[in-house]
């Protein structure tokens, strides 16, 4: 296992399963699988995936896979910086 983020030597995206937060649905609450304080769970999971995307155990679809996860993750915490229309 690599000690800076818990990822065995030749991981693959199978072994991914079940650790993303939730990662079903189309609200950010159901993306990362909370209900109270998205920001600080959406910023804790894109620092996670990030972190898996950098190790350089991971073979390329697998660090493809994470960076994609990543990029979801900034997604939601840019549409939780955005104030909601007054209207």
């Amino acid at each position: 296992m690599d000690k800076t983020c818990g990822i065995a030597a030749g991981a693959t995206v199978q072994d991914f399963n079940g650790t993303s937060n939730g990662g079903s649905g189309t609200t950010a609450a159901e993306r990362l699988g909370v209900e109270d304080d998205l920001r600080q769970h959406a910023l804790a999971a894109l620092w996670k995936w990030r972190d898996y995307a950098a190790n350089p155990l991971l073979d390329p679809d697998t660090a493809e896979a994470c960076r994609v996860t990543a990029r979801s993750c900034e997604w939601i915490v840019a549409d939780l910086s955005v104030p909601s229309p007054v209207g």
